[in-house]
């Protein structure tokens, strides 16, 4: 399993293609595991969950190997944390991503799928629906994604992906990056980049 990372601004984004079997994975990351996470693991009945869990501690591990923070731990409302490093995770369908930082992260990585044109009303407001091409799922997919990093990066409950996360218009094949505004008085800038059919989208709090 080959593991690919990008840097961005004193962040690291690692990201692999889980090509091999869940029995393959296993020989080359159980071993890595706590006593916690392998009891963790032995309860998960999918095998697709499996293979995503397994995958990003096995990335983990081979990018923190000789450190004792990288054990994974996980706050009240399930978001991930180490003691003293920042970190994001993000799997869809065959890929997985980690970003870890000494700042607040956020890392999406999305399969471009038709599901996001059915629930366009439920994640896009008004103006952004009026701007972007809702009609095309490389476009709404994308969007998706963005709105889920700015999520994981602003660490809130309660938020309302329509009315929190406002995406400003920017057009997708001629730039890499848009800007969000949060709660109308936050915004951020997001990078993506599109990996085979899947977009993958980052940022970071300064």
């Amino acid at each position: 399993m080959e593991i690919k990372n990008i840097k961005y601004e004193n962040s690291e984004i690692f990201y692999a293609k889980v090509e091999i079997s869940l029995n393959e994975l296993e020989n080359i990351a159980f071993e890595s595991l706590s006593e916690n996470d392998k009891n963790t693991y032995g309860n998960f009945k999918s095998e697709q969950r499996k293979k995503e869990w397994l995958a990003i501690r096995y990335i983990i591990n081979k990018i923190l190997r000789g450190h004792k923070i990288w054990q994974i731990k996980y706050s009240d409302d399930g978001r991930p944390f180490f003691d003293y490093l920042k970190v994001s995770i993000s799997h869809s369908a065959d890929y997985v991503a980690v970003m870890l930082s000494n700042h607040e992260v956020g890392v999406d990585i999305q399969q471009i799928s038709d599901k996001t044109l059915k629930i366009t009303r439920k994640f896009l407001s008004d103006t952004e629906s009026n701007y972007f091409d809702v009609n095309n799922s490389t476009v709404t997919t994308l969007l998706w994604s963005i709105k889920e990093t700015v999520y994981k990066l602003n660490n809130k409950r309660g938020v309302d992906f329509a009315r929190d996360i406002l995406i400003e218009p920017f057009d997708h094949q001629k730039s890499n990056f848009c800007c969000v505004k949060v709660n109308d008085n936050i915004t951020i800038e997001v990078n993506y980049q599109l990996i085979e059919n899947y977009w993958l989208s980052y940022s970071r709090l300064s």
